[in-house]
């Protein structure tokens, strides 16, 4: 009798022990819930706030197609005047097509007659269509789909052509786009001497002398350098002293 009670009991002791157990498992459970959804909201606000930093990048700036050619030979600048966003399309210093730019979301639309999608720093256009709904965006461009960004890409292959179109530039007096692309030039070829004079040249256009200077006094420098002083231009030197 006594060994039935005995196994009465120890049947018991284990029914409520596993029940305990699994109540404490729920409870712990439930505070890991609890520790876990506020960091998961957190983390998931982050990655919205981040998004949304993104999206609002810097419009305005001057744009050129992410791959070179001389069929696709073009750019584009973009200014904000108080709320309003402009646009202006050239073509080596002449200026092909300017309008008013309207934005929305992860679009722009050019003065409301074409569209192109844009995110952070690239702006994408469809230039143009197939043979059953033909149209041409952008005449002096072969590419039917151009890609423009703002980090212009200086290499070996297209350095001449870039540092003459800068130089072509400051002639025309669109004297911040040429310093746009001297200092990329610069950046990535700091030994190009013409680029520094184009670049003093720039600066002074704008009115920015001691920049000016500064781009003067390496030129001088390397033409030094390369015992060609005599071939530094008189008005570099007269700049200098000022």
């Amino acid at each position: 009798m006594n060994k039935i009670i005995n196994k009465i009991i120890i049947s018991l002791i284990l029914v409520v022990f596993f029940i305990q157990c699994k109540k404490n498992s729920t409870a712990s459970n439930k505070i890991i819930d609890k520790n876990t959804e506020p960091t998961l909201e957190i983390t998931l606000q982050g990655k919205v706030q981040d998004d949304d930093k993104k999206e609002n990048f810097l419009v305005e700036g001057i744009y050129f197609p992410d791959e070179f050619s001389e069929d696709c030979d073009f750019w584009l600048k973009i200014d904000k005047e108080e709320e309003k966003y402009l646009y202006t399309f050239f073509k080596g210093s002449k200026v092909e097509k300017k309008g008013e730019l309207f934005l929305k979301e992860k679009e722009m639309s050019f003065s409301n007659e074409f569209n192109s999608s844009y995110y952070r720093d690239t702006i994408l256009i469809q230039n143009y269509g197939n043979s059953m709904n033909y149209y041409e965006r952008i005449p002096y461009c072969s590419f039917k789909y151009i890609s423009l960004i703002k980090q212009l890409k200086v290499d070996e292959n297209n350095l001449v052509f870039f540092n003459d179109k800068a130089y072509f530039l400051e002639q025309s007096r669109l004297y911040e786009e040429a310093v746009y692309i001297l200092e990329v030039i610069i950046k990535e070829f700091p030994n190009r001497t013409v680029a520094y004079i184009n670049l003093g040249d720039a600066y002074w256009g704008l009115g920015k002398k001691e920049e000016a200077k500064q781009a003067y006094n390496v030129y001088v420098e390397q033409m030094k350098t390369k015992s060609k002083e005599s071939k530094i231009p008189s008005q570099v030197l007269e700049r200098i002293k000022e």
